[in-house]
């Protein structure tokens, strides 16, 4: 039932914010513009979005290093595969598909290679959070933006504070947490106290206090890199104008506003609420709806197809189905632990490589 739920929400969303982008829309002038975008700009925005991915897998080795030191290609292929799951199945699958199916591979708990993913979402919300304050000057944006903004801000950061001092094997918010689970009852202590010391295995990194500050940089990297790819979409799209329009300004708004955006229910691929997302960060600099539209299409096929289609390739290459990709999908969201402990080659649906 709750997947049918999820379900209902995500392609529910998609419709309402589809029916919101394209509202008044004149579709013929839409197709028109969009019929003029050249190749090129498809091509090259794609060859950046695999670039991307490989910067999110360099940050992600990292991140796993204290782990277990995994090679650089095994973190990339299931870096495509997760965010391949983003875009075929619903509710983010692939945020906890990937360290699933990496932590069979490599023989690292389910647990701990989760905690690494929600690290990179907290470094991402750092990155994203310092790109948006250095527009905040120079954009008149709303107020609700700029209060969700530096709520998002310092939400994040506290969330960085909190993991890095439950990292610490002498933090007293450490004490505390197992303290409490041992008021559980028997079964579910012994079951929450194993796979609560291994996902504080996974905040490792953070003891390495020298490794924060080049992750970050990272993190600004892969960011900037995404602002790079809206940017070259904005300037090569056929657009009507207005030609003093700052489209570097256009594109890095447009960026931290989806990045932040895509958290509301949508269907995979994040369809809808792109368009309606392009629609009104570029309304701030007065480019038309018909272009902010043509562009959140570009954006949303050079975002989906290289990296569809690189995951199913990869996915393919490790000898999974995509039976297996939904089990995975469905398990991890209902219990990691339980699935996470079997053997790779044991995990129902895998082939040994």
């Amino acid at each position: 039932m709750h997947v049918l739920i999820k379900m209902i929400a995500s392609f529910g969303g998609t419709a309402i914010f589809m029916y919101l982008a394209f509202k008044n829309i004149h579709l013929p002038s839409f197709w028109e513009s969009l019929s003029d975008t050249g190749w090129l700009l498809i091509v090259g925005a794609s060859a950046m979005t695999v670039v991307s991915m490989l910067l999110r897998a360099w940050r992600w080795q990292i991140l796993l290093s204290p782990l277990k030191k995994v090679p650089y290609f095994s973190a990339f292929t299931f870096t495509m595969i997760g965010f391949m799951g983003n875009n075929v199945l619903p509710a983010h699958a692939g945020e906890v598909i990937k360290p699933y199916l990496l932590g069979k591979k490599e023989g690292i708990s389910g647990f701990s290679a989760l905690a690494t993913v929600l690290i990179e979402r907290v470094l991402d919300c750092i990155a994203l959070i310092t790109l948006f304050l250095s527009v905040l000057f120079f954009v008149p944006l709303p107020f609700w933006m700029k209060t969700g903004g530096l709520a998002a801000g310092f939400g994040s950061l506290a969330l960085l504070f909190l993991m890095i001092t439950l990292a610490s094997g002498e933090s007293r918010m450490r004490d505390k947490l197992f303290r409490l689970n041992e008021k559980f009852p028997g079964k579910i202590r012994s079951y929450t106290h194993r796979h609560l010391i291994t996902f504080l295995e996974g905040l490792a990194i953070f003891k390495r206090r020298a490794a924060l500050f080049p992750l970050i940089g990272i993190s600004l990297l892969i960011w900037l890199h995404m602002s790079a790819t809206a940017y070259l979409i904005l300037k090569g799209y056929p657009m009507a104008g207005p030609a003093g329009a700052n489209l570097w300004l256009a594109a890095v708004v447009v960026v931290v506003f989806l990045a932040f955006a895509i958290v509301l229910p949508s269907s995979p691929g994040y369809l809808g609420i792109t368009q309606w997302g392009f629609k009104i960060a570029l309304g701030l600099f007065a480019i038309n709806e018909i272009d902010a539209l043509g562009c959140s299409v570009i954006f949303s096929l050079t975002q989906y197809v290289p990296v569809t289609a690189g995951g199913i390739i990869l996915l393919m290459k490790e000898g999974m189905s995509f039976k297996y990709l939904r089990s995975s999908a469905r398990t991890q969201h209902e219990t990691l632990a339980p699935e996470a402990l079997l053997p790779y080659e044991k995990a129902p649906g895998r082939t040994k490589p």
